[in-house]
């Protein structure tokens, strides 16, 4: 049905449905955090941790500059 990586692959809304599969709830998180400049396919734990910890690193900075 489909070849690639599986962030890819399982990130894809439209592959999902087509496949009546359930998005997993990493895809869900990372799809709905598209707007705070979090990519979408994102499906792996780690690469989640490490995708948060670097987003709050970066706003942490820049709360303790402008204080």
């Amino acid at each position: 049905m489909a070849q690639g990586q599986a962030d890819e692959i399982l990130s894809d809304d439209g592959l999902i449905e087509k496949a009546s599969l359930v998005k997993p709830q990493m895809a869900k998180l990372f799809s709905q955090l598209d707007g705070f400049g979090f990519p979408r396919d994102v499906v792996d734990v780690h690469r989640a941790k490490m995708l948060l910890e670097e987003k709050l690193l970066e706003v942490k900075v820049r709360v303790a500059q402008s204080s």
